[in-house]
């Protein structure tokens, strides 16, 4: 949840910037790769174990992070695609409409450079394990041992994030 809202609060951030150069193609193209490459690609696929999963609390906490993002990108795209951004917006329960919502606020104490390399490693980890697996045939589902020979530092990021290494990539 913590890199997912640091890579968010990092592109409200990013946008601004460009909106005030008036770099409108910037804006549009960044945020096109965050709701693709960081939410869709990673995000979700990270979550999905916690929306599935037992523990209540989790699973609260990942819906709620989904759905403020999810709210968030629709004001972002509201500029570019008014009315499709408006339909999905008056689905969410909301009284207002839409473009009387307030403009998205970047915080910049949620920004955490340290989270957004750890999860890059990962996310770069389980595509290379992803397309190994798949240049010799190796079936997704099937479990595979994993031994990497890193330091202490880079041992502890892997540590931290096993629990997505094994879900996603079936290493043990």
């Amino acid at each position: 949840d913590l890199w997912i809202l640091s890579k968010f609060n990092r592109l409200i951030l990013d946008i601004d910037k460009d909106y005030k150069n008036y770099k409108l193609n910037d804006v549009i193209k960044k945020i096109y790769n965050f709701i693709w490459k960081d939410f869709c690609d990673w995000y979700i696929e990270f979550s999905k174990s916690r929306f599935y999963g037992t523990d209540e609390n989790d699973k609260a906490v990942a819906q709620k992070v989904c759905l403020h993002v999810l709210e968030t990108i629709l004001k972002l795209m509201h500029p570019y695609c008014p009315f499709i951004t408006e339909e999905i917006w008056s689905h969410s329960n909301k009284n207002e409409m839409l473009i009387n919502a307030s403009w998205p606020k970047s915080n910049k104490n949620m920004v955490d450079v340290k989270i957004e390399n750890e999860l890059s490693i990962i996310m770069n980890l389980i595509s290379s394990i992803r397309n190994i697996k798949a240049n010799f045939g190796i079936s997704p589902k099937k479990e595979i041992e994993l031994i990497c020979k890193v330091d202490n530092s880079m041992a502890s990021v892997l540590n931290n994030y096993k629990s997505y290494l094994e879900r996603l990539v079936k290493v043990t």
